[in-house]
């Protein structure tokens, strides 16, 4: 029998699970879990510091659901190996991700998909990381394919921290530039570009100067901007939604400004609406009510007003 231990977080949810060493060891492997607010970020330094409340949130390997199980026997994870798993959010989207630090010293990062919707995002995501190959500081592959019912992506593990600045910066800022700039089409009567599709801080991982992107399933051709305003306006609606669209606007006048003249584009506000219309339809499909698409509604009748 497998001794295997986790140590799961939130407490109530088990979304996320944590090999019971990487808890209490003076590891320099990063967690996948970094909360953005207050409340959670007390209670998980609460759950990482003290042992004693660790014990109450422990589950042994055998005590996971069939699915997490199924999955660990597939890559054949070990009681030596260290492992990070996060169950996702539930609804059509969901996904398994896990990292998987191997007794001989290999780390690999994994995507797992099951339903409909969840694995073609995930072959979204191969195809642009074959893509990139690399480029605008992105993953690599090492293996993917179906088995045991599930579909199964590994790329290379990017060793670095969660960047959990909600305000653009300006690392941020250049990363942008250089994800718009990867392929640009000109041929249509507004620009597009190669984007990120969901270019948000969860998505951003940082080491000493350099700022990586993660998580490419929604990436493609969007209409140029996509992931500037997607960082300045989906970020603050999901962490700081009293803050307003046109406050927003406000603060970031500049960086817009300074996006749109270096690809020689001069009214940023037929992007935002471009931008808006897609992410409505976007929420839409998922949820008309949710807060999300309310927030995109109001941005939508705001920007006539907006001015650079």
């Amino acid at each position: 029998m497998s001794r295997m231990t986790f140590v799961y977080f939130p407490p109530g949810k088990k979304q996320f699970f944590f090999s019971s060493p990487l808890m209490h060891t003076a590891s320099s492997i990063p967690l996948l879990y970094s909360p953005m607010s207050r409340a959670a970020r007390f209670i998980w330094n609460l759950v990482k510091q003290y042992r004693f409340i660790r014990v109450w949130f422990t589950i042994k390997r055998n005590r996971l659901s069939d699915t997490v199980q199924t999955i660990l026997k597939a890559i054949q994870v070990t009681d030596r190996d260290l492992l990070q798993i996060n169950c996702g959010t539930p609804g059509a989207d969901q996904k398994l991700t896990l990292l998987l630090h191997r007794k001989n010293g290999e780390t690999s990062f994994f995507k797992i998909a099951q339903s409909k919707r969840s694995i073609q995002l995930v072959e979204n995501e191969y195809s642009v990381l074959l893509k990139l190959n690399g480029k605008c500081n992105s993953p690599t592959v090492k293996s993917y394919g179906a088995k045991n019912g599930f579909l199964f992506l590994e790329t290379t593990y990017i060793a670095a921290h969660k960047y959990n600045s909600i305000p653009l910066t300006e690392a941020v800022f250049e990363l942008l530039i250089k994800i718009s700039s990867f392929q640009l089409d000109r041929s249509e009567k507004l620009l597009n570009c190669f984007s990120h599709g969901d270019f948000c801080p969860w998505n951003i991982l940082y080491k000493d100067t350099i700022i990586y992107c993660i998580d490419w399933e929604l990436a493609g051709e969007y209409s140029l901007g996509y992931d500037l305003f997607t960082y300045i306006f989906q970020t603050s609606f999901l962490l700081n939604p009293g803050k307003s669209s046109g406050i927003l606007w406000e603060e970031n006048k500049e960086y817009i400004h300074r996006y749109f003249e270096h690809f020689g584009v001069n009214d940023p506000i037929t992007y935002l609406s471009f931008f808006v219309k897609k992410k409505m339809e976007y929420e839409e499909e998922k949820d008309c009510a949710s807060l999300l698409f309310k927030k995109y509604r109001e941005l939508y009748q705001n920007s006539l007003s907006f001015n650079l």
